[in-house]
């Protein structure tokens, strides 16, 4: 829709969208949150990393069933899967905290792939010692669940997004 700036400065968006006449629910809710979004860029940013902690709550345990799956033979609950993936994830979290808080008195630029490297090393030695397989099975499996990893968080994320644009 091609809207008129002063129509669009001035107006709200439910006389906005009786003005430009949009024809079914879905165009109405995709114009008002156009209209949210241009008139206030930083409520996404700030609706997806306020619910970032929610998407990993439901992240976690997705990854334990992956872990699940590929470790099927090693005669481990679910709930075991689930609690080296929250440790796994709480690791993180803490390693990227502890290098952050460094860097701020330091002024350290390269906090962020410091905390990369150093959980990828920590992680490795936890499947190693967690799921006592030897070093060439481990790596493989390490390597599995780097491949997938990220593409299902970024599946996440987007949903995330989407669930973002919607309720705003």
């Amino acid at each position: 829709y091609k809207v008129s700036l002063h129509d669009f400065s001035f107006m709200s968006a439910d006389s906005l969208l009786d003005l430009y006449g949009t024809a079914n629910i879905w165009e109405k809710m995709t114009m008002r949150q156009k209209i949210k979004l241009i008139r206030n860029p930083g409520t996404l940013v700030e609706f997806i990393l306020g619910n970032l902690a929610w998407m990993l709550i439901l992240f976690v345990p997705l990854i334990a069933l992956l872990l699940k799956l590929i470790y099927v033979g090693s005669q481990r609950y679910y709930v075991e899967h689930l609690v080296f993936s929250l440790h796994q994830h709480t690791s993180f979290l803490l390693i990227m905290l502890a290098l952050y808080a460094i860097s701020i008195v330091s002024k350290w630029e390269t906090w962020l792939e410091a905390s990369f490297l150093i959980y990828m090393l920590y992680l490795s030695l936890s499947f190693k010692n967690y799921y006592e397989q030897s070093w060439l099975k481990t790596l493989l499996k390490f390597f599995l669940v780097l491949i997938i990893y990220p593409i299902l968080f970024a599946l996440f994320f987007t949903a995330a997004s989407l669930v973002g644009i919607l309720a705003l």
